[in-house]
């Protein structure tokens, strides 16, 4: 591993792990929403400039796709940070949020009668 890969690899879970730290506080003084909400708002506008308009038929997939991705996600997550404060410490938050990227992928792996796990 590469001096510029042990950083990257020290620095991303680091980062992730910020994020509860900044939850908390944007917890202690606005809605829960207020700072996700400011955070797609980012990424949509840096996004503008690199995305080509939709057609016709693609804004309902679109908009299903970032509401159950995004706007579910965090949303439930900070709602239920905002909720829980009282009674849930935040690092057991964070062990379970983490817990879930690596639960995913085994989930994803199960077969069932819709999809094959084929090799190429």
């Amino acid at each position: 591993m590469s001096p510029i890969q042990f950083v990257c690899a020290v620095f991303v879970p680091v980062l992730w792990g910020y994020q509860f730290v900044a939850i908390k506080l944007d917890l202690s003084g606005f809605p829960p929403l207020f700072f996700p909400g400011l955070r797609f708002l980012a990424i949509e506008l840096l996004l503008i400039p690199f995305v080509a308009r939709p057609t016709r038929k693609q804004p309902g997939p679109i908009l299903a796709i970032s509401v159950s991705l995004s706007a579910l996600n965090f949303g439930l997550l900070y709602i239920g940070l905002g909720l829980g404060r009282r009674f849930v410490v935040l690092a057991h938050c964070a062990l379970l949020d983490g817990a879930r990227r690596a639960i995913r992928p085994a989930d994803a792996s199960v077969p069932d009668n819709v999809e094959r796990i084929v090799p190429r």
